[in-house]
């Protein structure tokens, strides 16, 4: 009988002994847990059971309006899907003209209002303002009756001024 106790013991003794204590509390946990609760899951369960009989009974009582019924939910699904589907659609095409028609703006300058240096004098805070100019009602108007040349002079005078501005804080 020392033997058979020696034996078990140094089988219990590795990793294969450990997991087995493991699963054992585990299985004891889940024992004590749903012990408490199993009245009411039971409970819940056999609700449900008596509903899915009564709406099976009520289907095999009538099959022609069970039918209907199935094919109007699953019709009003597919015109959901396809309805989200088209939004979907739209935002993809839509999105990129909403970005385009933000484009159509200039820059037309940049004033600095307030810099603070730090000890070093370097910028520490600056404040600014830009000044934009939409171009996208008049832009053909203002195509026509411009020269190219003249736009990108306005362009390079605008970007010019704002680097300097800059350079001048740093």
């Amino acid at each position: 009988m020392a033997k058979l106790t020696k034996w078990a013991t140094r089988l219990g003794n590795n990793l294969s002994g450990d997991l087995d204590k493991l699963v054992g509390a585990l299985s004891g946990l889940r024992t004590d847990v749903f012990s408490g609760i199993t009245d009411g899951l039971r409970g819940l369960t056999q609700t449900a059971t008596q509903w899915v009989n009564q709406l099976r009974g009520w289907v095999q009582a009538n099959p022609e309006l069970a039918r209907t019924l199935v094919i109007a939910g699953g019709s009003a699904l597919a015109l959901t899907a396809a309805i989200g589907a088209t939004s979907l659609a739209a935002g993809l095409l839509l999105g990129p003209l909403a970005k385009l028609q933000l484009g159509f703006t200039l820059l037309t300058g940049m004033q600095t209002t307030r810099t603070e240096l730090d000890r070093y004098g370097k910028a520490k805070k600056i404040e600014f303002s830009l000044s934009f100019q939409r171009c996208d009602e008049d832009l053909r108007e203002r195509l026509q009756s411009s020269s190219f040349s003249d736009l990108m002079e306005n362009a390079r005078s605008s970007a010019n001024s704002a680097i300097n501005t800059l350079k001048g804080l740093f």
